[in-house]
């Protein structure tokens, strides 16, 4: 074995992510020549040098870097052209899926054949290196081989043809060229006759294809030049041709080489690429349809979502398409009546359940931290000093006084017992004032408890109403510490007198306290992370203040937090809702119609394909992390959100300040 082989096969085992990317780069650049080889060499040395930093730094947002050259001016520059040529796939069509591999290995998963993929990528490897070959000459081997007959075929050309879609961008020039008079005709490098490239191709609307030439009817290729030179010297010989497509060389180098005019379309899959996160060997089929869902909506050219849908798209709609799947496998386990979503976080998760993954009696319901602390106060004081009172200490945006800190807190009976402890109700409230009245607190709690009675007893009828008589409920909650349930736990069985079990389906869990008792039950399941499970990426994101906040704005609901309880004048109980900070309402509900456009795509495939696939928590939260990391592209995104829970300098600060400021 010489030098190179050995060099290569241990960077191959080393490396096998960078490797496939690398081999992905030969395909579309070449290095036949001498100076092609130095090219592809010494693109492989930056890859692996970017490998060995911890990868690609993104120093652009998606959004600032998805652009293409606009569209009409594309239009103008091939309507001089007698023939307009254009590539098949990445080009006049997209795909849902993210590599063309993948669909093999989506038939067998189909199928119900585990080593499909593989047998068939083997097959078509070895058919590759005596030239052309079809679709036929493929499974006659998969035939001669496994057994695999005709009928398989079948299947695979119909699974392709559901992942097809039309390219919007190159539609337009598509159909510019068609109005005009011009001869629009395909060329492809691929295994499927014409017929059968006709017929995806009409499916996507594309019905005024005059010719379309395949290299496996003629036994040529683009990739050597052949099907160009077929085109220039016999085809149309008096014409002037221009050819669009996404591949640097087969679509750009060999076609001008035998005279014929090209326009490369860098394909979505590469304009995409640095920005998903992909792993070649450990890459499920959930996450190659998602990556390919959200390069083909966002690096298309013709995008219409502004910065803050495009972030509901690609970073909020993985997580609750993926988050709504797994509440529906928990609740399928633990046998759930009814699934409780709990306002403000699980707005947009709950819009998503009831129009794509509906399969149990579900509500949105209202909870929150300071409500659910006054109505456990009475066996949970503690709790009530920890997450309301201390808390308003350390996340306060401006000097309040102890008589707004109590009025905010309902302990407004403290009022007249201040003097007590040597305080004013004008007093600002700091640490030495937070202090004594713990103290007071604590010296009066059946006061507290008799102050909070209104509360607890509009809030039993609210929550009457909603249990109804299911026996085992879960409340749906982002996360982190699983404290509401607790508090909740408590309230409905000791207060309210009702039997229901109850659970949590989050998004992820960190053990404290307050919630390590049901931990231990199987009471707190969470779908990215917790301390059995992807702990690692659960202290990468808690312990990281900015990661926390940009989850916090991809949840926001259009709509008021609660802050207690009242009886209505029916006597029926109802939620007491606080103001909402108004700059960033328009925002929120452009994140959210982010994430419903992209759980409807998802749904819309599995629902074409008549299969569903798992998104794993870890992986789609991953994209979260690595986004977050990017100082330049976070602040991009969020320099002008309002985010009044920081402990920033004012009240309104704005989030890409706090960025700044915190990475």
């Amino acid at each position: 074995m010489g030098m190179y082989s050995v060099i290569k096969n241990r960077v191959t085992t080393k490396y096998p992510d960078v490797m496939a990317e690398y081999s992905e780069w030969i395909i579309a650049h070449g290095n036949a020549t001498f100076m092609g080889k130095v090219r592809a060499y010494s693109h492989l040395l930056c890859m692996l040098l970017k490998h060995k930093s911890g990868g690609v730094k993104i120093q652009k947002s998606e959004y600032e870097d998805c652009k293409r050259e606009d569209v009409a001016m594309l239009t103008e520059r091939v309507k001089e052209y007698d023939i307009i040529s254009f590539d098949v796939f990445d080009t006049l069509i997209l795909r849902n899926i993210e590599r063309p591999e993948d669909v093999f290995d989506l038939v067998g998963y189909i199928i119900n054949m585990e080593d499909f993929g593989t047998a068939r990528k083997d097959i078509e490897k070895s058919l590759s290196q005596s030239g052309n070959y079809s679709i036929f000459d493929i499974y006659a081997g998969l035939e001669l081989q496994r057994g695999i007959t005709k009928e398989i075929l079948d299947k695979e050309f119909k699974i392709e043809k559901k992942l097809c879609q039309m390219n919007p961008y190159i539609k337009e020039v598509y159909d510019v060229c068609v109005e005009a008079g011009k001869k629009v005709i395909a060329v492809s490098d691929m295994y499927w006759p014409k017929e059968y490239i006709e017929e995806i191709l009409r499916s996507c609307g594309y019905s005024e294809i005059k010719d379309i030439y395949v290299s496996c009817d003629y036994a040529m290729s683009k990739k050597d030049g052949t099907i160009f030179k077929l085109l220039k010297e016999k085809e149309y010989s008096n014409k002037k041709i221009i050819h669009i497509g996404d591949n640097y060389n087969a679509d750009v180098v060999q076609a001008k080489k035998n005279g014929i005019a090209s326009i490369q379309y860098m394909s979505v899959y590469e304009q995409g690429r640095k920005y998903r996160h992909t792993s070649y060997e450990k890459q499920t089929l959930g996450q190659s349809v998602v990556n390919a869902i959200i390069n083909n909506e966002i690096h298309n050219g013709i995008c219409k979502m502004d910065k803050y849908e495009q972030f509901g798209f690609i970073y909020g709609g993985p997580l609750v398409a993926g988050y709504c799947k797994f509440i529906n496998k928990k609740a399928e386990e633990k046998k759930i009546d009814k699934l409780l979503f709990v306002a403000r976080d699980a707005d947009v998760i709950y819009q998503s359940y009831q129009k794509f993954y509906d399969k149990y009696d579900c509500e949105y319901v209202y909870a929150s931290r300071n409500a659910v602390a006054q109505l456990a106060f009475e066996k949970y004081p503690d709790y009530f000093i920890e997450k309301v009172l201390q808390l308003r200490f350390i996340e306060k945006t401006k000097e309040y006084s102890i008589e707004e800190v109590l009025k905010q807190t309902g302990l407004q009976c403290l009022l007249e017992k201040l003097k007590e402890i040597n305080l004013s109700k004008d007093m600002v409230f700091e640490q030495n004032a937070m202090q004594k009245m713990i103290e007071l607190i604590y010296r009066y709690k059946a006061l507290i408890v008799e102050a909070f009675a209104p509360v607890r007893e509009a809030a039993c009828l609210y929550w009457k109403q909603v249990i109804g008589d299911a026996k085992r409920i879960a409340f749906i909650d982002i996360g982190w510490q699983a404290s509401t349930m607790m508090c909740m736990d408590y309230f409905l069985k000791e207060v309210c007198n009702l039997s229901a079990d109850l659970y949590t389906i989050q998004l992820g869990t960190m053990r404290t306290k307050w919630n390590n008792a049901m931990i231990e039950k199987d009471k707190i399941l969470s779908y990215c992370f917790s301390d059995d499970c992807n702990k690692r990426m659960g202290d990468l994101f808690m312990y990281h203040p900015v990661r926390v906040h940009i989850i916090e704005i991809m949840f926001a609901a259009p709509h008021p937090t609660l802050i207690s309880y009242k009886k209505d004048e029916k006597g029926q109980g109802v939620p007491l809702f606080a103001d909402v900070i108004s700059e960033n309402i328009s925002k929120n509900k452009k994140i959210q119609s982010g994430i419903l456009k992209f759980v409807s795509a998802v749904y819309q495939t599995e629902k074409n394909l008549e299969c569903e696939f798992m998104l794993q928590g870890d992986k789609v939260f991953q994209s979260v992390i690595d986004m977050s990391a990017q100082k330049r592209y976070a602040e991009f995104l969020f320099d002008d959100y309002y985010f009044s829970n920081v402990p920033c300098d004012a009240q309104a600060e704005k989030m890409g300040k706090f960025i700044r400021k915190n990475m």
